[in-house]
């Protein structure tokens, strides 16, 4: 991380400078000190920033934090798997994936709570589509790639899935995958 990453400034709102600015010092300090834990990928994965005139390009942050993500995710699996071995990486994942498993098992448009009607969720639909590719995906016969679970968009519905209840279920499908890809 030796050369500064330079964003484009949005032409309507965009991220915080400043708190971007900020999380990469993190970030490059992180990448430069890897036994300290300054930041983790978790940190990265549920990173919400502010939206302001005049901030950068979301997209492009997008893309620096992603790699970032990925980047620390894969450091903190090795590390792992020197301090502890093979075999616990494999039950680590193992335990994931047995956490995510019975979710995706359940009758479609029963997988997740269900918002009031007053109230707006996750298109079930949609998210039951997700689902049932997950499902292949941990069954062995298809593959889904981190990306597209991060850049997964949902419209949001009357009487639709709660939106935090599947957004915590897909941080943890993204840790599943990330072990998947250290291995």
């Amino acid at each position: 991380m030796d050369k500064t990453i330079k964003f484009e400034t949005a032409p309507g709102r965009g991220y915080d400078k400043k708190q971007v600015d900020a999380l990469l010092e993190s970030a490059k300090r992180q990448y430069e000190n890897p036994d300290q834990a300054i930041l983790r990928a978790s940190d990265l994965r549920g990173l919400r920033l502010d939206l302001v005139k005049g901030g950068y390009l979301i997209a492009q942050v997008d893309v620096a934090l992603d790699n970032l993500e990925d980047h620390f995710s894969f450091t903190e699996v090795l590390a792992f798997k020197k301090r502890y071995g093979e075999n616990e990486l494999a039950k680590r994942y193992s335990e994931l994936k047995d956490a995510l498993t019975p979710r995706l098992k359940k009758a479609k448009a029963k997988r997740f709570t269900k918002v009031s009607f007053l109230a707006r969720g996750y298109d079930k639909k949609k998210v039951d589509e997700l689902c049932d590719r997950l499902s292949s995906h941990f069954a062995g016969k298809s593959k889904v790639k981190v990306s597209e679970i991060r850049r997964v968009q949902f419209s949001s519905r009357r009487s639709g899935y709660s939106m935090p209840q599947v957004d915590s279920f897909l941080d943890r499908v993204i840790e599943a995958l990330q072990l998947e890809i250290s291995e």
